[in-house]
This record gives structure tokens, sequence and C-alpha cells, in this order.
């Protein structure tokens, strides 16, 4: 969830940073197309919205696995984030927008980075030999 989480934070960056957000129109698909042939920014823009969709696929399957309330809040992030998206898109790239997208995808990523830590300070530990055990005794010796 992190790595997929900042590869599409990282893509993001690209996309406003080389103009490929005016390349995609509409919204979900790019230019109404499932795979972009309007040139190497549309593909940029439309990877980065497919990363985007994937990691809240991964949102939903985390957060319904979860008894947490970390992951439904990325959860929440994310849709946000897509519903920035999808607005800023559909309106013409408007600057109000795009700085609201760039702040909720910070939110986006510090929402994850902070759930997925709490999950992992809280994970059981992992089996083998109980630490008051000495190694020969966990071996049979």
């Amino acid at each position: 969830m992190v790595a997929l989480a900042f590869v599409t934070v990282l893509f993001g960056a690209l996309t406003a940073n080389l103009g490929a957000a005016s390349a995609c129109g509409g919204f979900p698909l790019c230019n109404g197309q499932v795979w972009t042939t309007a040139g190497p920014l549309a593909v940029i823009q439309w990877t980065h919205r497919l990363l985007a969709y994937s990691l809240a696929i991964v949102a939903v399957v985390w957060a319904a696995g979860s008894r947490r309330a970390g992951p439904a809040i990325v959860l929440v992030m994310i849709a946000l984030q897509v519903v920035v998206g999808a607005t800023m898109v559909l309106h013409g790239l408007p600057r109000v927008l795009q700085a609201a997208h760039v702040a909720v995808g910070a939110a986006v990523w510090a929402s994850v980075v902070l759930a997925a830590s709490a999950e992992k300070e809280k994970a059981p530990p992992e089996p083998g030999p109980h630490p008051t055990e000495r190694v020969g005794d966990a071996m049979g010796g």
C-alpha cells in the first residue's frame, strides 16, 4: 500500500510538473479512451489515474479487512482526492482546484504512512521461540 501510494504521488507530481494534466480530458477515462493515443503527456496523466484507481481498490480491501480506523481514513482521503481531481479536470483545471488536489494528495500520503505505521506497531508478534526459551531448547537440544 505504501509503495503504491508513493508511486501514485510521484506520477501526480510528474503530471503537474510536465503540464500533462490537460492532456487527458474527461473523467474517468482519458479523452474517452481506455488506453490513450493522445501522446506521451496523456500516457503520463493516464498512468497517474490508473495508479489512483488501483490505490482506491487496494484501500477498499485494506479498510474492509482491518478493525482499525486508519485504513478507513485513508479510504476517505482517497475518495476526496478522486472527487477533487475529477472536478478539477471537468472544470478546466482551475488553479484553486489544482492547489486543493496537491494538498489532498499530501494528506493521502500522510494518512497512508500513519495508518501503515500504526498497523505495523500493533501487529501480533511473529511466531517463533518464546523470548525466555533458550535457542537449544527451541531446537530440541
